[in-house]
């Protein structure tokens, strides 16, 4: 019995998965004393079980992914990234879900990450020649590399004496040579750049070097880091060197002293989770390739640094939220950008996905900025995800921003580091 007013209603929660009946009796008392019956039968049915996906690379280069999703049910599935239907094709991995919709407009999802192009596991892996101080190092074991995580068929360390199969072992040894990575996964293979690696016996660089204390400076776009060092150039010619930290990074990183006493500033960008009151190595290294000199010296991080990028302020818009979800044309579309390889030499290739629909794209670019702020270029995006082709190969040596832009909002920000 649900009630005896004309108005009735019982929560949907309250019946379960079956068939119910209901019975409505309207009756008239004295003096006609008749009375009606009408009955209603009522299906409910419980949410789906969750669909499978599987997937299968169609194409390495080009990268073409084909997704299936499978139920045991009649239904309708839909795609994170706006597609429909059992089978999809995408240009790139990730992670992607798929919600099935049965006939009586019950829903279930699953979600299954992908494997990317071999190209973006290989972002972390240095290449080109490096000559390096044995005095920076212990020169035993190996370098190791934060390794990927994604579990490929087979991997190799060419000349390295290293291979195996699931996650690599991303590692570098510490012995002069030519090193590098041979990767396959599902049917493709990719070979990292090479990487040359020589230790050479380091001499002092006869320069010393007085580090002043770092102060925190205010301008127009809120804080830097500044520090100003004295130098003494015992060589009786110029000398250029390289100051680097461990801590974060100088600007300017290379300077030429000349012969005797002279003093420079420098702007400080701490690495991301520093703390203030660290003491703060710097390795001064000069010389030639051949014949490589170091001296070192250290500083004192305030204890309330300034802890944010300097090129961040400056740059316009980046300082905003991310991109309002109300604008997403799809719910639960995943944006993403990512650089390969990365550090880069010549070339880099930067992999995009945006949260929207609708081709041609109106209002979407990639941006390049150096460390200091300065935009560098634009790349105007014409599709909702897809790769562009940034030149390197003449930009200097040093740490860059690469923005992802749509209708004047940033979605994306990666670190590109440019190493000729």
């Amino acid at each position: 019995m649900i009630g005896t007013t004309s108005n009735l209603s019982m929560p949907a929660s309250a019946l379960g998965v079956g068939t119910h009946t209901f019975t409505l009796e309207v009756g008239i008392s004295s003096p006609l004393n008749c009375s009606d019956v009408a009955s209603v039968v009522v299906e409910v049915h419980g949410a789906p079980v969750e669909p499978e996906i599987a997937y299968d690379v169609k194409s390495c280069m080009p990268y073409q992914l084909r997704l299936t999703a499978t139920h045991p049910d009649s239904g309708s599935f839909n795609w994170s990234d706006g597609q429909s239907g059992d089978k999809i094709y995408v240009p790139n991995g990730g992670e992607y879900t798929v919600t099935f919709t049965n006939v009586y407009g019950c829903t279930s999802e699953a979600t299954l990450y992908v494997p990317k192009v071999l190209e973006e596991y290989a972002w972390i892996y240095p290449t080109g020649c490096y000559t390096i101080c044995d005095l920076l190092f212990d020169t035993t074991g190996n370098i190791d590399i934060p390794d990927p995580l994604v579990e490929f068929d087979q991997w190799q360390l060419i000349n390295g004496n290293m291979d195996g199969t699931g996650l690599a072992d991303m590692m570098i040894p510490k012995i002069n040579g030519s090193f590098t990575y041979h990767l396959e996964l599902e049917s493709c293979t990719y070979n990292l750049g090479t990487f040359d690696l020589e230790t050479a016996d380091c001499e002092s660089c006869n320069i010393e070097a007085d580090p002043g204390t770092m102060q925190v400076a205010t301008n127009a776009y809120g804080c830097e880091n500044v520090i100003s060092i004295s130098f003494t150039n015992a060589n009786g010619s110029p000398v250029t060197v390289n100051l680097s930290s461990d801590y974060g990074v100088f600007i300017p990183s290379t300077i030429t002293l000349p012969p005797g006493s002279s003093s420079f500033s420098f702007s400080f960008i701490l690495n991301q989770g520093v703390a203030g009151g660290t003491t703060a190595n710097i390795d001064i290294s000069g010389g030639t390739a051949d014949e490589p000199c170091l001296n070192d010296a250290s500083f004192l991080i305030p204890a309330e640094p300034c802890d944010h990028f300097s090129w961040y302020p400056q740059c316009e818009g980046c300082r905003v939220i991310p991109y309002n979800p109300s604008a997403r044309d799809i719910p639960g579309r995943m944006d993403d950008l990512q650089l390969a390889p990365n550090p880069a030499s010549s070339t880099v290739i930067a992999f995009y996905v945006l949260p929207v629909t609708g081709e041609p794209l109106q209002g979407a670019e990639l941006e390049l900025f150096d460390i200091r702020g300065v935009l560098l270029a634009r790349y105007p995006i014409n599709t909702t995800s897809g790769s562009l082709l940034l030149e390197t190969q003449n930009r200097k040596n040093g740490m860059y921003m690469v923005v992802l832009r749509l209708n004047g909002e940033v979605i994306r920000v990666k670190r590109l580091v440019i190493q000729h």
